[in-house]
């Protein structure tokens, strides 16, 4: 790990492009090593950062010099607001926007690149919190490149993290205004709610992002709706499911039974979904019903009327169908048995241990 033999060469000007992009790499795997093993970064960061954007901008058009950079990039300023900071001094972010354009002309071999880039350009506007940034990476043309990407109607993997790197990006309006923009390109809807899946956890103390909540949440029972429909062309069941209930458990502290509409209408859509759910398939069902007994239960935590709310509802009937039929499932078990205790306390959960003793998950 000679990392003056790789300044030494990167700072050569007649490198061949395959032996740049590998010297790049290793600056990765040293930073990636570094996040493994919870170190900060090494003081010599900041120069190393300074010498992969100068090979970015030598070689902007070699996809292998491309890619080493995009991606070293990203995860040198990766919660580091002090290489972030250096990021933007060294004139990083102009170079990032070019390098993504570029990534979007290589196809889906340029969809990891983009990504990130895009990353990285969202570490920097969230890690400064500076607005003037923020308000470069929105009014520039990056959030369009990777939705030019993720409309291309291969339906990959590659089209679907576009939109979670746009999601970084654009934030919650972005996304939103894709998936609405777009509701028939698979690509679109599902990396969508991927990407609002990822971003809801980070705008729970964020009160001008709470007050659009109600409104995304209305929008992804709308398209679960469309979703659940035998002919429909968008498969995304247990996606639209995971950001329904993403939103449910950032709103959960801040509603009460009756008072927003939406909420009260995606609470009893869950607590219906548990009762038909047919959770004895070991599969994309299993997944469903971890996400709604999780939710249900950190509603019932934090509320007591919603406890209230979801013992009336059958919340606690359908808990214990659950424990008595799937002794073998670990994972759901434990979330029953919490879910139960969240609601009702030790009352109902010591009878059904007592019920359930000759089950390995239970004791």
């Amino acid at each position: 790990e000679d990392v003056a033999g790789i300044v030494s060469l990167l700072s050569m000007a007649d490198v061949p492009d395959a032996v740049r992009a590998a010297a790049v790499w290793v600056i990765y795997e040293l930073r990636t090593k570094d996040f493994d093993s919870d170190r900060d970064a090494p003081p010599e960061t900041p120069g190393l950062l300074r010498l992969v954007l100068h090979s970015l901008q030598q070689r902007p058009q070699s996809e292998a010099v491309l890619k080493a950079c995009c991606l070293t990039v990203e995860v040198l300023v990766r919660d580091d607001p002090h290489i972030a900071q250096e990021l933007c001094q060294s004139g990083g972010v102009p170079l990032l926007f070019r390098s993504l354009q570029t990534a979007a002309d290589f196809g889906d071999a340029g969809c990891e690149i983009a990504g990130a880039c895009a990353h990285a350009l969202a570490t920097v506007s969230h890690v400064l919190c500076a607005a003037e940034v923020r308000a470069l990476l929105q009014e520039s043309c990056a959030a369009q490149v990777l939705l030019q990407i993720a409309i291309r109607g291969g339906g990959t993997p590659a089209e679907e993290n576009a939109m979670v790197s746009l999601g970084h990006l654009a934030g919650l309006d972005g996304v939103v205004e894709a998936m609405m923009r777009y509701p028939d390109t698979p690509a679109v809807v599902r990396g969508g709610l991927d990407a609002l899946v990822e971003l809801l956890p980070e705008v729970s103390n964020d009160a001008d992002e709470l007050r659009k909540l109600p409104g995304v949440l209305r929008f992804l029972m709308e398209l679960k709706e469309r979703a659940d429909l035998p002919d429909s062309a968008i498969r995304c069941r247990r996606k639209c499911v995971a950001a329904i209930c993403a939103v449910v458990r950032v709103l959960a502290p801040h509603a009460v039974p009756g008072q927003l509409p939406e909420f009260d209408g995606a609470v009893r859509a869950l607590l219906d979904g548990l009762r038909s759910e047919p959770f004895s398939d070991r599969s994309m069902h299993l997944e469903i019903t971890e996400l709604i007994v999780e939710t249900l239960g950190r509603v019932g935590l934090l509320n007591y009327n919603w406890r209230v709310t979801l013992q009336r509802g059958g919340a606690l009937d359908c808990a214990a169908e659950i424990i008595r039929r799937l002794h073998d499932n670990r994972r759901l078990m434990k979330y029953s048995f919490w879910f139960s205790a969240a609601l009702a306390g030790l009352p109902f959960v010591v009878p059904e241990m007592r019920q359930n003793l000759h089950s390995a998950e239970v004791t």
